[in-house]
């Protein structure tokens, strides 16, 4: 359902990617720093079906009530469509500057007013910031198409009052998710949910396009799992809840 594009690393700010895991054993989103050699950041890995479930069920109690609306109004994705258009120009402008920043450095550099060692700690700060900033822009590009998208099949999207079940199968659209879920960043968390000394825990904060914050914390352990937001109500389809 989640795609390599959606989950983020709060750590070091590369995307998750899913990691099949042959045998029994559960499949996991980890870190592609994990990918590399010496560049692994530490973040937790992320049990696909927990989040996947977490995600999915934060968004059928928050947005069910209004669903209908939100994604068979053309002229909400139009509008929508506009202010990400422009969010992404400004941060290609930001890119374009961290550009002139890169060359302004080589130039100190040349003219000697810069050592090397100056220079690849500033250039480190410069390609840190760029990275954050492509990634920024392939999840607005992301959103962008989910919208278009959206408007082109919003014929399709058919949805029963009160119809949980359609609405959890209706999330599985990446498109549809891209259209609600601005981000989903992912960090390691002290917090215990069990009594296991062994337990790992994860926090998971998932950004709405309107702004909205959630955090949800998953343990290793299936019955360690809960969100910070109050106003959940218990619901059977495995969202986290406390002990």
């Amino acid at each position: 359902m989640l795609n390599k594009q959606m989950i983020q690393c709060g750590i070091c700010g590369k995307f998750f990617a899913p990691h099949l895991r042959s045998g029994n054993k559960e499949s996991v989103y980890k870190c592609q720093s994990k990918n590399f050699i010496n560049e692994s950041c530490g973040n937790n890995n992320v049990n696909v079906a927990k989040i996947e479930r977490a995600v999915t069920t934060l968004l059928v109690q928050n947005y069910g009530h209004n669903i209908k609306r939100k994604f068979n109004d053309a002229d909400e994705h139009r509008i929508k469509i506009s202010e990400i258009k422009i969010q992404i120009e400004e941060i290609e402008g930001f890119i374009k500057k961290q550009s002139k920043v890169e060359d302004n450095l080589i130039d100190l550099f040349t003219s000697g007013i810069l050592n090397k060692t100056k220079l690849n700690e500033k250039l480190d700060v410069v390609k840190k910031e760029v990275s954050k900033l492509q990634n920024q822009l392939v999840n607005l590009k992301g959103q962008l198409e989910a919208h278009q998208s959206l408007i082109n099949q919003k014929e399709a999207i058919i949805i029963a009052e009160g119809d949980d079940n359609h609405l959890i199968k209706l999330f599985q659209n990446k498109d549809i998710l891209k259209s609600i879920v601005s981000s989903i960043l992912v960090y390691p968390s002290k917090r215990r949910l069990t009594k296991f000394s062994n337990e790992v825990c994860t926090r998971v904060e998932i950004t709405t396009t309107d702004g909205d914050m959630t955090n949800i914390f998953l343990s290793n352990y299936s019955k360690g799992n809960f969100s910070d937001e109050p106003t959940l109500p218990k619901v059977p389809y495995g969202y986290p809840s406390p002990e």
